[in-house]
């Protein structure tokens, strides 16, 4: 009796990867990856067109993380219904978003009346957090006063993008804590220089899927956008894209020539 409970259960284990293969072939599905990249691309757009413009998605599987900065939580759970209609929601059979992480979405809290800035709440409990790596105090980046030549705002942000570095975790689009130092600074940089609009173009390194890493680089300088236009820039002033591994700084294959190449630049136009 114990075998042929065993055989029916192996037996069905086995219709269901032919039933999930079987669905990843439709429409020339070729398995697991193909609908993974299906989910990507239908998860971006349905965000693109609700008009939300902060927040970003990476699926894993059938696993949705979204990231980003929310106006308020209950756009944030917008978003996470807008990724559920926006793909199909098969289950683990049929490929479909089974679930949508939000641990990694920042919630935009006003401050006090007095103040116009706009603070941000993590998620993740605060700690003490090492110091940003060289975050500038020179007179041209602190003083406030207002930069109308172009190029004069181009060498400030090239320089401190030069000794400085955004950090994100790794294969996501999240900023990391240490890195808002830098990012406040940059948000001041801006608003100096408010005469001209801003490129945030992100980079990666030539490693894995190029796909993927077009995405990544995409959601990365999102990420900067939104962060910057939280700290009071013009949204209207700023734009991002991503450009993957196509345009690196350094062509040797070694971890630092590739640690140069994940990378986020601005550019005033």
């Amino acid at each position: 009796m114990k075998w042929i409970v065993a055989l029916a259960g192996f037996i069905t284990l086995g219709l269901l990867g032919i039933t999930y293969d079987g669905f990843a072939r439709i429409s020339g599905g070729s398995g697991a990856k193909t609908i993974e990249n299906k989910l990507q691309i239908s998860a971006t757009s349905a965000l693109r067109n609700a008009d939300m413009g902060w927040a970003s998605v990476k699926i894993s599987g059938q696993m949705a993380y979204l990231s980003g900065i929310a106006p308020s939580k209950a756009e944030r759970d917008k978003a996470r219904d807008v990724i559920l209609r926006g793909t199909w929601h098969g289950g683990v059979v049929l490929g479909g978003i089974t679930a949508v992480r939000l641990n990694q979405v920042q919630i935009a809290v006003p401050e006090p009346p007095a103040s116009p800035v706009i603070a941000v709440e993590q998620v993740a409990p605060s700690e003490v957090l090492p110091e940003p790596e060289n975050v500038p105090e020179t007179e041209d980046a602190s003083d406030g006063k207002t930069i109308d030549d172009v190029d004069q705002c181009q060498l400030l942000f090239a320089g401190v993008l030069a000794n400085n570095t955004i950090h994100f975790e790794t294969s996501k689009a999240e900023i990391t804590p240490d890195s808002f130092a830098l990012l406040d600074s940059l948000a001041q940089m801006a608003t100096r220089c408010s005469a001209f609009s801003l490129l945030v173009t992100g980079h990666t390194d030539w490693l894995g899927d190029p796909h993927f890493n077009n995405l990544l680089s995409a959601q990365r300088a999102r990420a900067v956008r939104d962060y910057l236009i939280v700290k009071n820039v013009q949204e209207t002033k700023i734009t991002s894209r991503g450009v993957g591994s196509r345009e690196p700084v350094c062509q040797e294959n070694t971890r630092s020539c590739r640690k140069q190449n994940r990378r986020i630049e601005i550019t005033v136009e």
